[in-house]
């Protein structure tokens, strides 16, 4: 039996609340970063309760001549599929560090580890690219989750030297099992 769709082939849409923070490029033109937030599950989330991905990952920064960003490679991310009771508000904090404030109660319902990630930043200062990581169920090893990122160059805000937070974007996840 092949792989099977746990979630309709249009995916989860996703939002993200994030910071990213950037070391100094080196001679070739590389340096690494760190990211970490949250990705609210939007459809799933009501006034009752939802679903979020929590997350932190990092990776190489890669840029042009010019010291323009292209691309980034994700070498590390972890994250922890989260449901939780109550309105949740995602946010961010004065330095840029990612919040939730309105939940009464939360649970990890799954967890996993990077497969490979991808991202370009394109000329429009826009951010698009997968992740794949696998998907745990307790001990359980049951599957993937495909991230499709995307950002508008409107969903990036400057927090200091080499950090910026990323809101809202048109990301979407598909979950498949087998």
């Amino acid at each position: 039996m092949g792989k099977t769709d746990l979630i309709p082939s249009t995916g989860l849409r996703l939002g993200d609340n994030s910071l990213v923070s950037f070391g100094l490029p080196d001679a070739s033109g590389v340096a690494t970063f760190s990211d970490h937030g949250f990705m609210p599950i939007t459809a799933s989330n009501t006034s009752f309760g939802g679903l979020y991905i929590a997350y932190t990952a990092g990776g190489t920064q890669h840029f042009s001549p010019s010291g323009q960003p292209t691309t980034a490679d994700y070498s590390t991310m972890h994250y922890q599929l989260m449901a939780y009771v109550g309105k949740a508000t995602f946010g961010h904090g004065a330095g840029g560090e990612p919040t939730i404030s309105g939940i009464i109660a939360k649970a990890e319902v799954g967890h996993g580890d990077l497969i490979a990630g991808h991202l370009a930043m394109r000329p429009d200062g826009s951010i698009a690219g997968t992740l794949k990581a696998g998907i745990d169920f307790g001990a359980k090893h049951v599957g993937s989750l495909d991230i499709n990122v995307a950002h508008f160059a409107g969903d990036m805000r400057p927090v200091g030297p080499g950090a910026f937070t990323l809101d809202g974007g048109s990301s979407s996840a598909l979950f498949h099992i087998g």
